[in-house]
């Protein structure tokens, strides 16, 4: 099963990549109505539970940022210490 999942979405990403910019577009279109309808037919539970999701994805994502910037802080500050050390 997963096998036949990944080869059909293999194949929805090659079919987007050689859209028209007017077929892209209609299927963005579609796309958004499709998630307004679903979100519109959602109960309470089923919306907190998208909810917390997102949140927890948005968290994540702050996170790895977070990381990667002091990383780049890090390494910044390690180049302009070898730096000094070349020019003593």
């Amino acid at each position: 099963m997963a096998d036949y999942l990944e080869r059909e979405a293999i194949r929805k990403r090659k079919s987007r990549e050689n859209e028209t910019v007017n077929q892209s577009e209609k299927r963005r279109a579609r796309d958004r109505e499709n998630k307004s309808q679903k979100r519109a037919n959602e109960t309470a539970e089923q919306r907190r539970a998208r909810l917390d999701r997102e949140n927890e994805k948005k968290r994540q994502r702050r996170e790895l940022h977070k990381r990667r910037l002091e990383a780049n802080e890090e390494q910044t500050n390690q180049n302009e210490n070898q730096e000094t050390l070349v020019l003593q």
